[in-house]
């Protein structure tokens, strides 16, 4: 590690009502879509479910950490980036996009870290499934 000792902090939280990790926030909705802008639910993917229609706890295989970007570490600036993307039927990541973040940066390095992710395939009624999600990402300096 290099001189600039920061910690990038994942949001690892288990969403109420189920026991996933890593921490997928959940929507205030019921439906089929997981608080993802209508725009955003309308994707190439047929059939995308919620995490807590699954049959167990989501099985995160592959967790790259984001990049804390330099020029907003020198200006000591944390902040926040909040990530919505779909968890294919085969455990791959697709569709990362930037829901809100406190700065662009912190944005495009959530979506790149969590691009590079990879879940065990998620599974409802014994078939595998895609599920859409949400992640907040946190980015604190210590």
């Amino acid at each position: 590690m290099t001189a600039k000792s920061y910690i990038v902090v994942l949001a690892l939280l288990v969403l109420p009502g189920c026991r996933t990790r890593p921490g997928l926030v959940p929507s205030p909705s019921d439906s089929r879509h997981i608080g993802i802008p209508t725009s955003a639910a309308r994707s190439g993917f047929k059939d995308t479910f919620v995490v807590s229609s699954l049959d167990g706890p989501l099985r995160q295989l592959h967790l790259v950490k984001p990049t804390y970007p330099g020029h907003l570490w020198a200006k000591r600036r944390s902040g926040t980036a909040r990530v919505g993307f779909v968890i294919t039927q085969e455990g791959d990541v697709a569709e990362a996009t930037v829901i809100s973040a406190s700065h662009e940066d912190f944005g495009a390095s959530a979506v790149s870290a969590i691009s590079q992710w990879k879940f065990a395939p998620p599974l409802r009624n014994g078939q595998p499934v895609n599920v859409r999600a949400i992640q907040d990402m946190p980015f604190i300096l210590r």
